[in-house]
């Protein structure tokens, strides 16, 4: 029976970060690979290298080997081939970036911790894993301050500074709302249907009025606060 049809995207991706074929990636989804899963990929990668006695030979030999080449290593070549930060993508990159970091450092650890520890082995894991995070934390700053140019990041104080000045503006509007409204809605006190639509209607004026008002002041809500205020209180 021929190989079931995967999403070209997955099995190409798959390739990339195990560096198999893409006939070997489709023999592994039907067998209940998830290609969705970045770090599934990687793990059940791992997990075949483990299992498979040809494959585990030829590590064997490439580890032992003190002038061997890096022959059947993970092809870190994939780590220049990351999307740039601004584009789509960027933050599954960075995902799987952070997970094969975790995988490298176990690597990394196996081989420290054998006896007699082999010297190759672990200096080749080294660079791998030096490479790897490396990668992630130039991939993860470029990342942020993308994001931060783009808007969708704001400093911390920027923040706080803007809450504040969101409840200031509150509670100037429930003072407000309590010294010109409640007097008017005492009179409905005996009808609370009619009092709670009075109440919501005239709270509703001045906000507006009080959110007006704040986009001149010296402690101004923010332009990105506003739109959500308004929404979430039906000021027009």
């Amino acid at each position: 029976m021929g190989a079931a049809k995967y999403p070209r995207h997955l099995v190409e991706r798959a390739c990339d970060l195990t560096g198999k074929s893409k006939r070997t990636i489709q023999l592994w989804a039907q067998r209940g690979l998830d290609l969705a899963d970045a770090d599934e990929v990687l793990a059940w990668a791992e997990k075949v290298r483990d299992i498979v006695p040809e494959t585990k030979a030829k590590l064997e030999s490439a580890q032992n080997d003190e002038q061997g080449s890096t022959k059947g290593e993970f092809d870190l070549k994939m780590l220049d081939r990351l999307p740039a930060p601004g584009e789509e993508g960027a933050a599954a990159a960075l995902k799987r970036l952070q997970g094969l970091e975790s995988i490298f450092y176990s690597r990394l650890l196996n081989e420290l911790s054998r006896i007699p520890s082999r010297s190759t082995a672990v200096t080749t894991a080294q660079n791998d894993y030096n490479k790897v995070t490396e990668s992630l934390r130039k991939y993860e700053a470029a990342v942020e301050i993308t994001r931060r140019d783009l808007g969708h990041l704001i400093p911390k104080h920027e923040a706080q500074e803007g809450a504040r000045a969101a409840a200031l503006w509150m509670r100037l509007t429930w003072r407000l709302f309590l010294s010109s409204a409640v007097p008017d809605l005492l009179a409905l006190a005996g009808d609370a249907r009619l009092f709670k639509a009075r109440a919501e209607e005239a709270f509703a004026e001045v906000l507006a009025v009080a959110l007006k008002d704040s986009e001149g002041a010296k402690c101004n809500i923010p332009d990105w606060a506003l739109p959500v205020i308004r929404e979430e209180f039906h000021v027009t």
